[in-house]
């Protein structure tokens, strides 16, 4: 039975090498947007994909994980309006 279950795990892993699964590079590849007049804080992340409007301040250590509208301050894990200018 062990034999079995060694070629079971064989064939599994080989099904998972064809190339109909898309790759993780392929999926991650969407863009960043930064409109114009952005500030960005040291140290702060955004996500692919993600849109930054107009006049908008992303706080030191934000995780942007959705797209920001414009003219507003934004901070924390995950990111939020703080406040509006």
């Amino acid at each position: 039975m062990a034999q079995n279950e060694f070629l079971q795990h064989v064939e599994a892993r080989n099904l998972l090498d064809t190339a109909e699964i898309p790759r993780f590079e392929e999926r991650l590849s969407a863009s960043i947007v930064l409109k114009k007049n952005v500030w960005i804080g040291s140290n702060a992340t955004i996500l692919s994909g993600v849109t930054i409007g107009e006049s908008v301040v992303v706080t030191a250590g934000a995780v942007v994980t959705k797209n920001v509208l414009e003219r507003a301050i934004v901070g924390g894990v995950p990111a939020r309006v703080i406040r509006t200018i």
